[in-house]
């Protein structure tokens, strides 16, 4: 799986968090390639359902190998049809699956002191991030917001005693996020729907801190078919170019992605650009 492909999984385990479940699919090959900040792209329910859209879900953790090949973890909103339907899967079951897909987060080349911002089920995106920066020696802190923090909280726990969510007595994404900004955060890596990260990326801006953002788009092809998951980007040459998340992203340098025109730069300017990254 060092390159995307599309194969059939099948459903090794379930366990529930919350809202969330997290859904263990063996891919019958190594899965170790997959990089944090990747994703896959699940198609669920039958030809017969309503539901025509694949699911982009974040791959968790990822295994080189297990009883058949290498295993992936991701987690399934229950609320969200999709993510109900894959949770509702036995075990055994066949599942189609397209993956890793996107570009994943960068790691910084020396030991640093780098919070993690991670909204409920994005915070996935950042659980094998979290790992790698910590065999690297850098010092990771967590803030997770979010209604449902569950997930987040459990994860975190592993790597990080720095843990803060919204169940404290912060809840604004804006607020947190300024109170957990010290003279010894160096980089920001979060994670959420350009909803939920514009208020971090507004915060970010003109900070001095390097900031790289993992875009969530739920409903997605995954494949550059759609635009559900184009947002303004400005590159290297200054020019702003309405880009995919999927396939240019879905980490993008916080710096560059123009925050405060979300859903307001028109699609006609949509194309990719090696300026953006």
């Amino acid at each position: 799986m060092s390159q995307a492909g599309q194969w059939t999984a099948t459903v090794m385990a379930r366990r529930d968090t919350g809202d969330y479940a997290v859904v263990t699919l063996s891919a019958g090959t190594d899965t170790s390639t997959a990089r944090p900040g990747q994703f896959v792209s699940v198609k669920v329910a039958g030809p017969d359902s309503a539901l025509l859209l694949r699911r982009a879900m974040w791959i968790g953790e990822a295994t080189a190998s297990g009883r058949e090949g290498g295993t992936i973890e991701v987690v399934a909103d229950l609320r969200e049809p999709g993510g109900a339907w894959l949770a509702a899967q036995p075990q055994s079951a066949r599942v189609d699956v397209i993956g890793p897909l996107g570009r994943p987060f960068s790691l910084p080349r020396d030991p640093t002191t780098c919070l993690l911002i991670g909204f409920e089920t994005a915070t996935a995106a950042l659980v094998k991030l979290a790992e790698d920066l910590v065999s690297r020696g850098c010092r990771v802190r967590f803030l997770l917001l979010g209604q449902n923090v569950a997930y987040g909280a459990l994860t975190a726990r592993r790597f990080s005693s720095e843990i803060m969510d919204s169940s404290g007595r912060i809840t604004s994404p804006r607020d947190a996020t300024l109170s957990q900004l010290d003279d010894s955060v160096e980089v920001v890596y979060s994670a959420g729907t350009t909803e939920q990260l514009q208020p971090v990326g507004q915060i970010l801006m003109g900070k001095g801190v390097a900031h790289q953002a993992a875009v969530e788009t739920p409903l997605v092809c995954g494949s550059r078919t759609c635009t559900l998951c184009a947002l303004p980007v400005r590159g290297r040459d200054g020019v702003t170019r309405m880009v995919r998340a999927c396939t240019e992203g879905p980490v993008f340098q916080g710096d560059f992605v123009r925050w405060d025109d979300l859903g307001t730069v028109p699609g006609d300017c949509l194309g990719a650009s090696e300026e953006i990254r």
